[in-house]
């Protein structure tokens, strides 16, 4: 598991992680002011049909489409950056994120609720298809 990414100053003032039992695993010790229920959420990807559909069209997208989904579904994020943090090929663009997948040969178009953990898949798309914008006009 991963950890959870919360503001510095939440982190500092709000609860501590006890790694005692091992180096990959984090256990909150205190909680105050922020839910448990939120704390131990993650982000819910809306739909993962989307990605079987485009994978079985382009079968070398499946395996980095379903590390993207898993890397989705294992983190809570609270914003940009520390969505950023973990996926570093993420781009904001006109209130989208834009993921490089497959070493940049397709491009995953999504629509990010951090607040309430819900990440809306837009369009799967091929590079040359990106390039094209036609993506843009379906705001």
């Amino acid at each position: 598991m991963t950890e959870t990414h919360f503001p510095m100053a939440i982190l500092e003032t709000t609860y501590a992680f006890d790694a005692s039992l091992g180096t990959n695993c984090h256990f909150l010790k205190k909680i105050e002011n922020i839910p448990y229920w939120y704390i131990m959420a993650s982000m819910h990807v809306i739909t993962k049909s989307t990605l079987v559909l485009f994978w079985k069209k382009h079968p070398d997208a499946e395996r980095p489409l379903q590390a993207w989904f898993r890397t989705i579904e294992s983190n809570l994020f609270i914003d940009f950056n520390g969505l950023r943090d973990t996926l570093a090929s993420a781009d904001y663009i006109d209130g989208l994120t834009v993921f490089n997948i497959g070493g940049n040969k397709y491009r995953l178009i999504t629509l990010i609720h951090y607040n309430r953990r819900k990440v809306f898949i837009r369009a799967a798309l091929t590079h040359s298809d990106y390039d094209r914008g036609h993506w843009k006009q379906r705001k």
